[in-house]
């Protein structure tokens, strides 16, 4: 009998998926049980549409944007931030690929801690680009909002995962040996 089955790198890997997805459900299942909670309200009212309407009224004070709960207003068109919209599952993807990542307990906190203001200034500037792409031409912000915005967003924070997990790995000199 070959006791080496289950033993090997492709195992390694499976059993990471397998944990990446049960602690990336069970963070989901977690954020969805914090609607209207403290926490929530601070992640959608304060770091989401606060920050995105302070962006806009800095770009364009003209719009005279206000920050209202989870809708940022202006004449001549808003935007409502919904759960789902709200970039949590950024957040909620890194957490679970820094957890099971096969790198040291130092990178995964700096790399997770970085990831997490990257995932959040990412979110805030898709934020912004949809109220824009709302008051001139909803065609480009059905566009944005469904397609463009959540791949654009994943793929900049795969290539970031992969930067760190790249930084992360052990260096090896001429002879194989590590550095």
């Amino acid at each position: 009998m070959d006791d080496t089955v289950g033993k090997g790198p492709r195992s390694s890997a499976g059993l990471r998926f397998a944990a990446f997805a049960v602690i990336f459900l069970a963070l989901q299942a977690a954020w969805a049980a914090l609607e209207g909670s403290p926490v929530w309200k601070t992640w959608m009212e304060t770091l989401n549409v606060g920050a995105a309407t302070a962006i806009i009224n800095l770009l364009s004070p003209e719009a005279d944007a206000l920050a209202d709960g989870t809708r940022i207003r202006a004449a001549g068109g808003g935007l409502n931030l919904l759960q789902g919209c709200d970039g949590a599952e950024l957040l909620l993807l890194l957490t679970s690929a820094f957890l099971v990542a096969p790198i040291s307990l130092k990178w995964r906190i700096i790399g997770w801690g970085l990831g997490l203001a990257l995932a959040w200034l990412l979110n805030v500037g898709r934020l912004v680009a949809l109220f824009y792409a709302w008051r001139a031409d909803p065609g480009t912000f059905d566009l944005l909002h469904n397609y463009i915005g959540p791949v654009f967003l994943i793929l900049v924070l795969c290539l970031y995962m992969n930067s760190v997990l790249a930084l992360a790995a052990p260096r090896q000199g001429e002879d194989g040996a590590p550095a």
